[in-house]
């Protein structure tokens, strides 16, 4: 539940030409009647861990790489005992600048595997307010508030750089799968929106989750928008 890769993209980005995203021609999608247990899914998706390559559209046009650890045991977070993940993007893109990125953080969870907060190589530290919540029988049209997580701009914690709230959103797809978008805003200090990421996960009947596209859209008058798919 981290998108700091794409908040620091945002003040480098210079867009060469324009990239374009269109509709993939597909059916579609049907509402399912089943209930999905979407904690169950994420247990098992950050135990695991995962690999993802999606392709960049929109305002840039490139390749996208996620990896995400699996999680293991013996960190501390808060002075709180973890689960820790390493967690790796990295992004090239042929019409915007800069071409390649990559960004490297830890993710801490509890024993729940619920996420504690994270600490990324470039100072970027959050800290979840609460315990995460993801639903265990979730519909499609469900809407779900996951929680909400303050950032610092280090794990001093002396600076604030705003806060990132997450929903989540059951959405249609098949008769015997759905779509669970994890939708995350991030604010200044101000309250001031300065983007919104949605991460969309198939659903299986079992309540796997397998990460399907990324759409970022910055704010604040900005009107780059990323699709990763």
């Amino acid at each position: 539940m981290r998108i700091v890769k794409f908040l620091a993209l945002l003040s480098t980005l210079t867009l060469m030409a324009c990239g374009g995203g269109g509709g993939d021609g597909s059916n579609g999608p049907v509402v399912s009647a089943n209930s999905f247990d979407i904690q169950s899914g994420w247990t098992r998706l950050i135990a695991n861990g995962y690999t993802k390559t999606l392709t960049v559209s929109g305002s840039c046009s490139g390749t996208y790489t996620v990896t995400q650890g699996a999680a293991t045991t013996g960190a501390t977070f808060e002075n709180t005992v973890a689960l820790s993940s390493n967690n790796a993007t990295s992004m090239t893109l042929t019409n915007c600048s800069p071409a390649s990125s990559v960004d490297t953080a830890i993710d801490y969870y509890d024993s729940n595997y619920r996420p504690l907060g994270y600490s990324a190589v470039d100072g970027d530290y959050a800290v979840w307010t609460g315990t995460p919540a993801l639903p265990t029988a979730a519909k499609v049209s469900d809407v779900a508030t996951v929680g909400s997580a303050n950032r610092y701009a280090s794990s001093s914690k002396v600076t604030p750089r705003g806060r990132q709230d997450a929903t989540l959103v059951m959405e249609p797809d098949t008769a015997t799968t759905a779509i669970a978008n994890l939708v995350l805003k991030y604010y200044t200090t101000s309250n001031v929106l300065e983007q919104t990421q949605q991460q969309r996960f198939r659903v299986a009947a079992d309540g796997s989750l397998t990460l399907i596209s990324i759409d970022v859209q910055f704010a604040n008058g900005s009107t780059t928008h990323l699709v990763m798919n």
